[in-house]
């Protein structure tokens, strides 16, 4: 069964699947999102057959410069940014009355010069020794540093509540919850790399005692943080790597059309609106409204010169806004002080220095890239769609993440690490 999946995926043409997911993108945003964008900034749906078509002739034609039949995790990234980053703000562009051209180009340029350096044939890059993941020292670090994080949890949060897991209650402890900034990149290490890929090591080496404690951490900083992301990741992670040799960056663009159609389906027929509000507005087509007001924004006012990340705060570098810009854009765009407005890494990059911003983080992506693609692409056996699928994550909170907060905050830079010195072959 799983051989008959992998070969009727491989055999669905990726022009079929990419004109597909854009033309539910587009039904979807006239039908359903439309309403949503004029409740959050008063923006109108408009239908121009020129802006449509352009739209579309661009698309094709950027997804014809990263258009892969092979396998890497660059190819992998190239598509899912375009399938969450780029689409979206295409469909957006095409079909309101605010979005200019000119910021989805930015974005395509953004893309294409990632993909075109990440892709090339890597040459002379040194390896390190590595340590196999089924050694006995990677076992005891990884139990070690569960044991030595779930005291520092439980002295800075508390023993686990984990009656207090239902949707309501966990999403008035997420309001409530005050992480400090070393609490908050602490947790994030810890929840997004170090115990996901211990889950999977324990696992798949056997050591179901140890995998379950690791469970039981993840489920705790879930309890009494309320970050959902930590319940999420485990769930991709296991589902990912039970799955072998299968084409993602197929599956990136069938997964959401699928589910795309799905919520669509549940919010018109049956007016259920929880499940679109989750997938479509709030993974596609919010981040793609963030991005047009970035862009906006600082096309029209100073840039912040990249006064505003994880390191400016611990260097004490002074912004030259007085508030945060999350903040600020939630008050100019969306009515709203308190609402923190993440964009993407592309936009991101834009509001710190403009085009120049855009190609120096664009180069910075494509270097991680090229590092990274050294170990996973050569990676091979069991191990390796559990790696991919966490980058896989990665990649997906850049669509509303900036590279320097989720490179250091967010621990990228830890999975970057633990990859070049964890050996994952069998």
């Amino acid at each position: 069964m799983k051989q008959n999946l992998n070969k009727f995926i491989s055999s669905i043409n990726q022009y079929t699947l990419i004109i597909l997911y854009k033309v539910i993108l587009d039904v979807t945003y006239v039908m359903i999102e439309a309403d949503y964008v004029y409740r959050y900034c008063h923006v109108i749906c408009e239908i121009k057959y020129f802006k449509i078509l352009l739209g579309y002739v661009l698309y094709i034609l950027t997804f014809k410069l990263i258009k892969s039949e092979k396998d890497g995790i660059a190819y992998l990234f190239s598509y899912t940014f375009f399938a969450l980053g780029l689409a979206p703000l295409l469909t957006y562009y095409q079909f309101s009355n605010v979005c200019q051209l000119w910021m989805v180009i930015v974005h395509v340029l953004g893309l294409v010069l990632i993909h075109f350096v990440s892709t090339r044939e890597n040459r002379g890059i040194e390896t390190f020794k590595q340590v196999h993941y089924c050694s006995n020292n990677v076992f005891v670090f990884l139990t070690s540093y569960l044991i030595i994080f779930t005291m520092y949890a439980i002295n800075r949060f508390g023993m686990p509540v984990f009656h207090l897991i239902d949707l309501e209650a966990i999403s008035h402890i997420r309001a409530t919850v005050g992480l400090s900034t070393l609490d908050s990149i602490i947790t994030n290490i810890s929840c997004r790399v170090i115990i996901p890929l211990s889950i999977i090591i324990f696992w798949k080496s056997d050591k179901y005692v140890n995998a379950l404690y690791a469970v039981f951490v993840q489920l705790y900083i879930y309890s009494v943080t309320g970050y959902k992301t930590f319940l999420f990741i485990p769930v991709v992670l296991v589902g990912v790597a039970l799955i072998e040799r299968i084409d993602l960056k197929r599956i990136v663009f069938l997964g959401l059309s699928a589910l795309l159609l799905l919520v669509d389906i549940l919010e018109s027929v049956f007016a259920l609106h929880l499940p679109y509000f989750l997938v479509g507005n709030r993974v596609l087509f919010f981040p793609a409204l963030i991005k047009w007001s970035y862009m906006d924004f600082f096309s029209k006012n100073e840039f912040i010169y990249f006064t505003q990340n994880s390191i400016s705060k611990i260097l004490r570098i002074q912004s030259n806004y007085p508030i945060n810009v999350p903040n600020l854009i939630g008050e100019k765009y969306f009515n709203n002080y308190e609402m923190w407005t993440n964009t993407g890494f592309i936009s991101e990059a834009y509001s710190n220095l403009g085009i120049i911003g855009v190609l120096f983080i664009s180069l910075s992506m494509a270097m991680i890239l090229r590092i990274t693609s050294r170990y996973v692409d050569s990676t091979h056996g069991k191990m390796k769609n559990a790696v991919i699928a966490m980058y896989l994550l990665y990649f997906i909170m850049l669509n509303d993440g900036a590279l320097v907060y989720t490179l250091f905050s967010g621990g990228l830079i830890v999975l970057i690490t633990l990859v070049i010195f964890i050996n994952f072959n069998e």
